[in-house]
């Protein structure tokens, strides 16, 4: 029983570590490295312009829809107009997916189970993925 105890503690606590250094890879590592010319090319502009008041559809084109290059407008209106706030805005959208989906799996699938699909998804997202990809290239 005892043992039993000490393998679910450990277990939980690497669960827990797992997430915490995904959120580190997200929002501290991640947005540093190397620039995905098309996103960043493409994403900061929009942003860029949205948050110096134009109007998406009117004044530049998105076709990530209009409501997206608003907020990322706003974002980067409040942390600064650089690439890098944009970035650390894409970490924190992921932290925060990460959350809802513990939030939404642990009822139905259990502490255990939902813990370890975080952490595969918070080491294993599209930001992070796309970085890896291209680096062989």
């Amino acid at each position: 029983m005892k043992q039993r105890l000490i393998r679910s503690h450990f277990f939980y606590a690497l669960s827990h570590a797992g997430i915490a250094w995904g959120f580190i890879l997200n929002m501290i590592i991640f947005p540093r490295l190397d620039v995905d010319t098309y996103h960043d090319g493409f994403i900061y502009p929009m942003a860029l312009s949205a948050s110096r008041g134009a109007v998406p559809y009117k004044d530049f084109f998105s076709s990530y829809g209009p409501v997206v290059p608003i907020i990322q407008g706003h974002w980067i209106k409040l942390f600064g107009e650089n690439l890098l706030a944009l970035r650390i805005h894409g970490g924190f959208l992921i932290s925060l997916i990460a959350v809802i989906l513990y939030l939404l799996l642990r009822p139905v699938w259990g502490l255990r189970l939902s813990l370890i699909i975080v952490s595969i998804w918070m080491v294993g997202n599209p930001l992070i993925m796309q970085q890896i990809g291209r680096a062989h290239v």
